[in-house]
């Protein structure tokens, strides 16, 4: 047999380390109210610290008066019957870390209650909360972070300003409300199970959101965020931003998955910011309003709106798309219709309609803009009598136009296809464009603007005026086996006249740009009328 021989010196060093934990950490006891600093708060003149199981007995108010405070675990409400309600309250800066849980009105029989008070701010740090009694719950501007796996309380009077997740998965059993900022830090998860989740602040995931069949709405009367590199997997979003369209949830995100269709905008605008991928109806269709105090905007190149068959937006508020591919439909008249008050802004991007773009009715009105991205209207077909493929028919609706394009692919039942009689117009550049690669063969699409436009392109598809002479500032192109009928109406042009294809002359073309300006048909031009009028440059 062999013998352990233990050296004297070590052994005595691990003893005294054993009796030394053994003897430090205690239960410290509430005494009376007072700072948590101070040594006669306490049973026995000690402070708490690490280790220490801290009890604050019913009827003492403690205030967290450091910024470092620490304890193993604590409990609000004592032991002692009939003694009131024990509370932990927090000043400003003041901080606790609680390496253990934090129990608030223990289960017992001696009905004692706990009260949590953050209405100064201040932050705990503990691995979870156990609620039993409860006597006040003060959210105030605290921060809670949760560090292990937990299940959030169900009292309903249990809900946070701010809410952290450091550690494990934090589970809701029931509806929260989070009234200022959500945290999700790396290795921290959150379960939101069926419950509908309220954020009255920004949404920060650096870990990972499972959203089940659950809600998250964001309720902040102002703009607030999606940010972060972990995992977002939504179920549904509700948008409920005060009463300003103006108030904007952008979602700027790493990742991002959502259910399809997950999107409900209340009030405040959704923008769908960052680089993700993502397809999505977003909306439940087929039919669907943005309405007068609510937005969409497109702001990620990689997202996709899905068409929905038999579908059909109707914008009464904001419709804005800077880019990504915003598709209305799958079939003929499946239209984006307007009413007096929204607004629509294209700065990028491709919006696809497969019917019209065009008023609810003959007296509405929008305000349109664009700088840039491409708008394709009668994408499949149309056959309303009245209303255009693009509609501002109505005097009252405003035209902005600096850049991109505007493709009318078909010809409509309508009088005209492109139709632009809106009362103030301000237009320096983009493009309209007769036809593109899928327009049927045979097309005239019919123009009729009063308003000027920036270039006219007659391709796959050829053009006819309509009821209006045309202004065009800048160029017109007609492409191989396309015409041009200017239909007996006077034709002005401010760029290059490129015809490849044929031109039906009418009354009068006038070439009045300001600088240089070419006149080229490999074949020959006839005019009826041809007026120079520059105050500059030469026409060659």
């Amino acid at each position: 047999m062999k013998t352990l021989n233990l050296n004297p010196a070590l052994f005595t060093l691990v003893l005294f380390l054993f009796l030394w934990s053994r003897t430090f950490a205690i239960t410290k006891t509430s005494s009376q109210s007072g700072n948590w600093s101070s040594p006669s708060t306490w049973v026995g003149n000690s402070v708490p610290v690490a280790g220490d199981d801290v009890i604050i007995n019913g009827g003492f108010n403690i205030s967290v008066d450091l910024s470092n405070a620490t304890c193993q675990s604590i409990q609000l409400g004592g032991s002692a019957l009939g003694t009131g309600t024990g509370t932990l309250t927090y000043t400003n800066g003041s901080q606790l870390t609680v390496t253990g849980v934090v129990n608030i009105g223990p289960f017992n029989n001696k009905n004692t209650a706990g009260s949590l008070i953050m209405a100064s701010g201040g932050t705990l740090i503990c691995e979870g909360l156990i609620v039993g009694r409860l006597g006040t719950w003060t959210a105030g501007t605290g921060t809670i972070e949760l560090t292990a796996a937990n299940t959030i309380p169900t009292d309903n009077n249990v809900n946070f300003n701010n809410l952290t997740m450091s550690g494990g998965t934090t589970t809701l059993p029931g509806n929260l409300n989070v009234s200022g900022n959500l945290l999700i830090n790396t290795g921290g998860t959150l379960n939101g199970g069926a419950n509908t989740l309220t954020v009255g602040g920004n949404w920060t995931n650096n870990g990972t959101f499972t959203g089940n069949t659950g809600t998250v709405t964001f309720s902040k009367n102002g703009n607030a965020t999606i940010t972060g590199t972990g995992i977002n997997n939504f179920n549904l979003i509700r948008v409920n931003l005060g009463t300003s369209i103006s108030n904007t949830l952008e979602v700027l995100a790493t990742n991002f998955s959502a259910a399809d269709p997950f999107l409900n905008i209340i009030n405040g605008t959704f923008k769908m910011s960052g680089t993700f991928t993502f397809a999505n109806t977003f909306t439940i269709g087929p039919i669907y309003n943005i309405d007068p105090t609510a937005g969409f905007w497109l702001n990620n190149p990689n997202v996709t709106v899905t068409g929905q068959a038999l579908g059909g937006v109707s914008v009464r508020g904001l419709l804005r798309l800077s880019a990504g591919t915003y598709n209305i439909g799958t079939d003929i008249d499946n239209s984006l219709t307007y009413v007096t008050g929204s607004t629509i802004i294209i700065e990028g991007g491709t919006l696809n309609i497969a019917g019209r773009l065009t008023r609810n009715n003959a007296t509405q009105t929008t305000s349109y803009s664009q700088s840039d991205g491409t708008v394709t209207v009668v994408a499949q077909g149309s056959t309303d009598p009245t209303f255009a493929g693009f509609d501002l028919g109505a005097v009252g609706s405003t035209f902005t136009m600096s850049g991109g394009k505007i493709a009318i692919r078909n010809a409509t039942s309508a009088p005209s296809d492109f139709l632009n009689v809106s009362s103030v117009a301000s237009v320096t550049g983009g493009t309209i464009q007769t036809g593109d690669a899928s327009s049927a063969s045979g097309q005239t699409i019919r123009i009729q603007s009063p308003r000027p436009i920036g270039n006219l392109l007659v391709s796959n598809a050829s053009a006819q005026l309509i009821s209006s002479s045309l202004n065009v500032l800048g160029d017109i192109s007609i492409q191989t086996g396309t015409a041009l009928d200017a239909n007996g109406l006077n034709l002005s042009l401010g760029g290059d006249w490129n015809n490849n294809g044929t031109f039906a002359s009418g009354n009068t073309v006038t070439f009045n740009g300001s600088g240089g300006q070419a006149l080229t048909n490999p074949a020959g031009e006839t005019f009826s009328n041809l007026t120079i009028n520059k105050v500059a440059g030469t026409l060659t």
